[in-house]
């Protein structure tokens, strides 16, 4: 028995070594050596075999490699007549684009044979592409495209000369996005109403176009008080001139945006059928006494369908040649008459120390304080009341309480009526030592919750 496993154990070595030896002298040419084959583009590529991969995730990687490889050997070359052709000058443009092309040919490839070859340890695949197919679906793609791009430029034109500018810049930058993948190539493409270069006509179209829409706003100031809501809306009228003719341009989105400043805009979505467009300020945030809102041609909600994130968008939608306008916007501080009542542990306080800080709280962000009642847009009542509580002993030394109220009223005197009222009771000041002491504490207090809470309720108020 020992005898015939001994042969069995002989056998099996045997048998394995020469397996072994099979398996490396079936290894194909093409791995051993990278073929020459003129008519081809050629990639290789190859994969080490881990343990425990179940999703053969060298496979992939070994395919990714030989790709990249073939596609590495397509020449790009930039046609005179091309959209890159245009950017010359634009060294990152170049770049990025060129780069995009590349990324764009190892994406689109078809029609490519593929051999594989692996072994315990490797993987291999070598992928192969005929040069005059490749070159034939090349030209069937760019022809594709062309007639893609030319439907939607024709589209575009056609929409331009009825004045639906909104219509026209989405068949515009739908006819740059059919040829995104060519903007390398000669562009040149002969249509029954003559040949067009869409590295050219395509950004000339666009800039006649951009020159002829106007902006044109009702006001260029205005001024805000108190509740920093505007009464009236921005304004402005968007027409095309041409030869001197103004034609009103319906549904065009307008983006209403702060360019100095902070605020809450309220804007109409596009142009109605006279061309005009509104917006209204509900709210002021910034303190700034002036203020910017830029009206500008709004391409997101044109192009909301189209893809953004493509970088051709700023070279034919350069942010500095779309129409625009700006309203300046003055915070004006409204008139008023305050009246002070502040009474502290039950005597009134002439001097109305506390009282005078509230005061320069509401001088700095909202009124212009006037001495006579009469000239006041608003009557500011402010009432202020400090009393004592409980004296709590304790080991060896006392603490004082002071309890605080406050109310502040507005009244318009136009309306003659209160537009507003607030306050708190019962802030309460704690402090050893004395009631002066808590009071200051209480005051600390009072002017923190007035800051924190009446201040921005003011902001909010409907005139």
């Amino acid at each position: 028995m020992k005898q015939f496993l001994r042969h069995l154990f002989t056998i099996s070595t045997a048998l394995l070594l020469i397996s072994q030896t099979a398996n490396a002298s079936s290894r194909p040419n093409w791995v051993k050596q990278r073929p020459s084959q003129p008519d081809f583009y050629l990639g290789i590529g190859m994969a080490f075999k881990t343990a425990g991969d179940r999703d053969m995730k060298y496979a992939q990687d070994a395919r990714s490699k030989a790709l990249r490889e073939m596609s590495s050997e397509i020449k790009v070359t930039i046609a005179a007549n091309s959209l890159l052709h245009q950017f010359e000058n634009n060294l990152s443009f170049r770049e990025q684009f060129e780069s995009k092309i590349y990324t764009s040919v190892a994406q689109t490839l078809e029609g490519y044979e593929v051999i594989t070859w692996e072994n315990k340890k490797e993987y291999w695949v070598m992928m192969r592409l005929n040069k005059d197919k490749y070159e034939m679906r090349r030209r069937q793609k760019l022809d594709q495209a062309k007639m893609l791009a030319s439907s939607y430029f024709q589209s575009a034109r056609q929409a331009a000369d009825r004045g639906e500018v909104a219509q026209a810049i989405s068949n515009y930058f739908k006819a740059v996005t059919a040829l995104q993948y060519h903007i390398g190539e000669d562009l040149t493409h002969r249509t029954v109403n003559g040949t067009v270069n869409y590295g050219v006509d395509i950004i000339n179209d666009l800039r006649t176009l951009y020159r002829q829409v106007v902006f044109r706003p009702e006001k260029t100031s205005y001024l805000l008080e108190f509740s920093r809501q505007l009464q009236e809306p921005l304004s402005l009228k968007v027409f095309l001139n041409r030869n001197g003719d103004e034609i009103p341009v319906q549904g065009l989105p307008v983006a209403f945006t702060f360019s100095r400043g902070d605020g809450v805009l309220m804007p109409q979505p596009a142009t109605d059928y006279n061309g005009n467009v509104q917006c209204a300020i509900s709210r002021l945030i910034s303190k700034r006494k002036l203020q910017e809102v830029t009206a500008s041609l709004d391409l997101s909600s044109i192009l909301k369908l189209e893809n953004l994130d493509s970088p051709l968008l700023p070279y034919f939608f350069p942010g500095e040649d779309l129409p625009s306008t700006r309203f300046t916007i003055e915070l004006q501080k409204a008139k008023a008459f305050i009246e002070l009542d502040e009474v502290v542990f039950g005597q009134s306080d002439k001097s109305i120390p506390f009282g005078n800080m509230i005061r320069a709280d509401l001088n700095e962000n909202f009124f212009a304080f006037t001495t006579h009642r009469e000239d006041a847009d608003y009557i500011v009542r402010l009432s202020l009341r400090f009393r004592k509580g409980d004296e709590r002993q304790g080991t060896g030394y006392s603490v004082f309480l002071v309890y605080s109220d406050l109310h502040l009223s507005v009244i318009s005197t136009q309306k003659n009526a209160e537009i507003f009222s607030d306050g708190f009771l019962e802030v309460r000041g704690m402090r050893p030592g004395s009631y002066d002491h808590a009071l200051k504490e209480a005051r600390e207090r009072v002017l923190a919750k007035f800051r924190n809470e009446i201040l921005p309720k003011l902001e909010e108020v409907d005139m």
